[in-house]
């Protein structure tokens, strides 16, 4: 199973490789997007330690230059930097993930379209459907989210590090002797979360597919007055889909929880 998932990972990774420069200046915005704030407390820092104090050496012009250059230092950071980096993080993000989702979807219609008669046969439209438009486009969060946030999550814990260990080798120690209890729960919650959206999947694909059919034949529901139990039927098929979403938005909560406790 694991080989299996391995070489569906491999071959989704093939859809993106065309795009891996898009993925790279993602990447590269969102690093400096998130470090750039950085800059702000350590300007703020020399300001209040050497600048602002009644004993400074500098006399009130020198003063008064400096609160102005650095305060133009910010601005220019922000709208010069942090401004076009996160516009760059999210376009070239959002481009990526659509693209690719372009490519696998119309490979996978095409694909489709191979397939015999007995395959169709087998298999309620709906949920045929369901495969092409609701399963693909969650890919796109895999794409926008995941492949670009390991870069920038990487780059960002290390240059954290560096500033941390800078200030106080103890106090940095001590902040990443949670990472093991995080990682363990992390672990332990993420089978939860994916079994239980893998079973939200499931349902809302049952759930098109039965409904697809039934609007199809919605003149016969009303010919032999069958309105009652086909609402009755819907009402049993959504419920049992919002039971699940809501035990996945569970699990969610309890793992957002944890990491903001941890």
């Amino acid at each position: 199973m694991d080989k299996r998932k391995h070489s569906n990972f491999k071959r989704f990774l093939g859809y993106v490789k065309p795009y891996w420069y898009l993925i790279m200046f993602a990447a590269l915005g969102g690093v400096v997007k998130f470090t750039t704030p950085l800059v702000f407390p350590q300007i703020l820092s020399h300001l209040v330690d050497n600048v602002l104090p009644a004993d400074s050496p500098l006399a009130y012009d020198e003063k008064r230059t400096i609160i102005v250059t650095s305060a133009l230092l910010v601005l220019a950071l922000y709208l010069l930097i942090y401004l076009p980096m996160s516009f760059l993080r999210h376009y070239a993000a959002n481009k990526a993930s659509n693209k690719t989702i372009f490519d696998l979807r119309y490979d996978l219609y095409l694909h489709i379209q191979r397939m015999s008669a007995s395959y169709y046969h087998s298999r309620q439209s709906g949920s045929i459907v369901a495969r092409l438009i609701n399963d693909i486009s969650q890919a796109q969060n895999m794409i926008g989210s995941a492949l670009t946030n390991v870069w920038i999550d990487g780059m960002v814990i290390f240059f954290l590090l560096f500033v941390l260990f800078r200030v106080s080798v103890p106090l940095t120690l001590i902040a990443l002797a949670i990472f093991p209890p995080y990682i363990l729960m992390t672990r332990m919650l993420k089978r939860r979360i994916k079994a239980a959206s893998r079973r939200v999947q499931d349902k809302t694909e049952a759930m098109q597919g039965n409904l697809q059919e039934k609007v199809t034949a919605f003149n016969v529901v009303q010919s032999f007055t069958r309105e009652p139990e086909e609402q009755q039927s819907f009402f049993n098929e959504a419920s049992s889909l919002l039971h699940e979403t809501l035990e996945g938005a569970r699990w969610g909560a309890v793992n957002a929880t944890t990491v903001g406790f941890l």
